[in-house]
């Protein structure tokens, strides 16, 4: 599990730190010795950084990204408004840490206190997993709200880069999960090398071939019919953005309506700006989800008023969430079984 929270010491990173960052963003397999020729610095000093990185908490973890939907999964999401009982909450996040069908769960202030995100085989089984929250937490639960991702678009961690050093070449290097979902098959083997990799996406070919008990000859031809299939889509990693001095602002949008041209538009909008980080189209009383990680709050309404500016035949309102924690839960233990 990887979490943030808004505590702890604040650190100001150099242009190299930065971009090393963002190097294992693109892809956080990347040897030191690759990463060192991009930086222009040795791979001894790469090596250090990303070692003093670690250990500074602002690199809190290599995730994989996987598409459930590729093997055969709906992504659904539930809203919460909760009654303000310390021990009760515990209790439910406490809960939701452990349902092995939670793989992400934000905390938060604004229109909504909780959110969390849950793989299902189908409606019914989602149904089944809400109506078990509902037994268990119904006492504490003032309002719910349900839906049905369609697609995330992830982008890259381009905040991280001042104005100066910003290439346009990298802002679309988004990925795109969810969507059609396809029940691809998997072996053992492949469900334990997901499983290995969702846990740390940075362990060399020769561990994971050691804990599979395999070649690393074959690892390496799995690994690659994984990421043909769509299965495996980015190596990433997960920054603590609090120790960085960053917040993290979601943003519900409502629509009037919604043309075809106007929504290509944007998306062509939203992707080219650095500081929005996921772009995600929802089956939900609203249609679209917008992700920021800014320096403050002024910063975020300067943008998301640019937005409506821009798009107000279309965009009728939104909600703010202001995120304070953040959970990843990269097991996927229920899924790779």
């Amino acid at each position: 599990m990887v979490e943030r929270s808004g505590f702890g010491k604040v650190y100001s990173l150099d242009i190299i730190d930065r971009k090393i960052l963002l190097e294992l963003d693109k892809n956080c397999r990347k040897s030191d010795a690759q990463i060192s020729k991009i930086v222009g610095r040795s791979r001894e000093s790469v090596k250090y950084r990303i070692a003093q990185l670690e250990k500074k908490g602002i690199i809190d973890g290599y995730l994989t990204t996987i598409n459930p939907n590729k093997i055969g999964y709906h992504l659904f999401k539930i809203f919460l408004q909760v009654e303000n009982i310390e021990e009760e909450k515990r209790k439910l996040i406490d809960y939701l840490k452990n349902n092995e069908s939670v793989y992400w769960m934000g905390l938060s202030e604004g229109n909504w206190d909780m959110v969390f995100a849950t793989n299902a085989k189908n409606q019914v089984e989602f149904y089944d997993i809400k109506n078990d929250l509902l037994t268990k937490f119904n006492h504490i639960i003032i309002k719910m709200a349900t839906g049905e991702l369609v697609d995330v678009t992830q982008y890259l961690k381009n905040y991280l880069l001042p104005d100066q050093f910003q290439e346009v070449k990298d802002w679309d290097r988004s990925i795109l999960w969810g969507n059609i979902t396809v029940d691809n098959t998997l072996d053992k083997t492949d469900s334990l090398i997901l499983k290995i990799l969702s846990n740390n996406a940075r362990i060399p070919i020769t561990q994971i071939a050691s804990k599979t008990e395999t070649t690393a000859s074959i690892v390496r031809t799995k690994i690659k019919n994984l990421e043909n299939l769509d299965i495996i889509q980015a190596y990433r990693i997960s920054i603590n953005i609090n120790k960085l001095g960053l917040e993290f602002f979601k943003a519900i949008i409502y629509f009037k309506q919604l043309p075809p041209k106007r929504m290509t538009a944007l998306y062509e909008y939203v992707k080219l700006h650095p500081k929005i980080i996921y772009f995600l189209r929802t089956f939900t009383p609203w249609e679209l989800e917008l992700e920021f990680v800014v320096e403050s709050y002024l910063e975020f309404n300067e943008i998301i008023s640019g937005i409506r500016s821009e798009f107000s035949d279309i965009i009728k309102n939104y909600e703010l969430i202001i995120m304070y924690e953040e959970a990843w839960f990269p097991a996927y233990k229920k899924m790779f079984d």
